[in-house]
């Protein structure tokens, strides 16, 4: 997103050495807009990315909803219809995580939740239009695991106990790969109010295998 989240204008950034890069514009969104969190995966034949999307436009319905854009090449993309292609203007669904396995777009994102909890769920999607809610949801659920230390040597005494007693209502911002066979997650926990941490995660078995186990 061009400038901090909520501007209209997705950039793609490309390298051929990974060491000099060049920024291409390939998405502006009509005014009543504002762009957010994106996720890439390669689907049946074409590449899918999922972009979170709020403001006042009729294709956002109850801030935030999740609409998809399409590429050949990764390099020019073209956005589905909004208003045929989404998840879900029904309710708050940000920060998405899309992948494609077996058939289907699995997408993991933040669900609202009463009492000021956001909790990470996952659907299906054969199409990107109908969608089927995971059996087993939500996905993660914050608690003190989520404050887990990895290396504490590399905190003051202070940093730890800020840790310690901050506040914990959320795990947003989903992502995984795979990496020697297990499926690596992170994640963010902390408020939803300014005060966040990056937390890691693990799953004993493939991507694919994570995503099919919640059906």
């Amino acid at each position: 997103v061009r400038g901090e989240g909520g501007g209209s204008v997705l950039d793609l950034f490309v390298s051929e050495d990974l060491q000099s890069w060049e920024s291409r514009e390939v998405l502006t969104f009509p005014e009543g807009i504002s762009l957010f969190n994106t996720s890439l995966c390669k689907g049946d034949g074409r590449y899918i990315l999922a972009i979170e999307i709020g403001g006042s436009h009729e294709a956002v319905g109850r801030p935030f909803t999740c609409v998809f854009a399409e590429s050949d090449d990764l390099l020019h993309f073209r956005m589905l219809d909004m208003m045929e292609y989404s998840y879900s203007r029904e309710r708050y669904t940000a920060c998405p995580c899309i992948r494609f396995a077996d058939g289907f777009y699995y997408m993991i994102y933040l669900e609202g939740a009463p009492c000021h909890r956001w909790l990470p769920y996952i659907v299906r999607s054969k199409n990107l239009k109908e969608f089927e809610l995971g059996l087993t949801n939500p996905v993660m659920w914050h608690s003190d695991e989520d404050k887990q230390v990895l290396c504490p040597e590399r905190f003051t005494p202070e940093e730890l106990d800020y840790i310690e007693h901050a506040v914990n209502c959320n795990n947003s911002d989903f992502d995984l790969c795979e990496y020697q066979g297990k499926t690596i997650i992170t994640y963010s926990w902390g408020n939803q109010l300014g005060k966040e941490f990056l937390a890691l995660a693990e799953y004993e078995g493939s991507p694919e295998e994570f995503l099919k186990s919640f059906f």
